[in-house]
């Protein structure tokens, strides 16, 4: 499985993490720069507060927390300081895209459309919700309206039988 942060390649997230460890190791208690701030904003992108902890962003150093810990941390335009988790961004990282599938829309005013391409979350939570639509389908919209893709999951021919059972 292959991830990319920013214009870094990563062949697993246990590399992003050694990556991460080695930006604070050079870092301590000196603001994040260069190359190494792109990689980490990139990063924090996939943090779910990312809307909150990013806004009025000044700089971003590593320091000690109250536990000894080295981590970084946020300093805003108001000189505030708050510590923002790398490892909690790391974990929401999605699927690289070999590892997702594409699921194309086989009815209503978006058949032919890939759920990526839908842009209408209140449609495909109607879907979800109320429809007829097939069992597998409705499984789909709900890991897509819940991550935002599709992960492939490879089934063993027993669990693909047993949906097709009961769909």
């Amino acid at each position: 499985m292959k991830y990319t942060i920013g214009n870094l390649k990563f062949s697993n997230k246990q590399s992003i993490s050694d990556h991460c460890r080695e930006i604070i190791i050079k870092n301590i208690g000196k603001d994040i720069e260069k190359d190494d701030m792109d990689f980490i904003l990139n990063l924090f992108n996939y943090h779910p507060d990312k809307d909150k902890k990013l806004k009025n962003l000044k700089s971003i150093f590593v320091h000690n927390d109250n536990y000894d810990n080295y981590c970084f941390f946020i300093k805003y335009k108001n000189n505030t300081i708050d510590a923002i988790s790398w490892v909690e961004c790391i974990k929401h990282i999605p699927f690289g895209k070999e590892m997702t599938i594409e699921v194309v829309m086989p009815f209503g005013k978006y058949k032919g459309k890939t759920l990526q391409e839908i842009n209408d979350n209140q449609y495909l939570t109607w879907i979800y919700e109320k429809s007829d639509a097939d069992r597998g389908l409705k499984i789909k919209i709900n890991q897509f309206l819940k991550y935002g893709y599709v992960p492939y999951n490879p089934m063993t021919k027993k669990e693909n039988k047993k949906i097709n059972k009961t769909s």
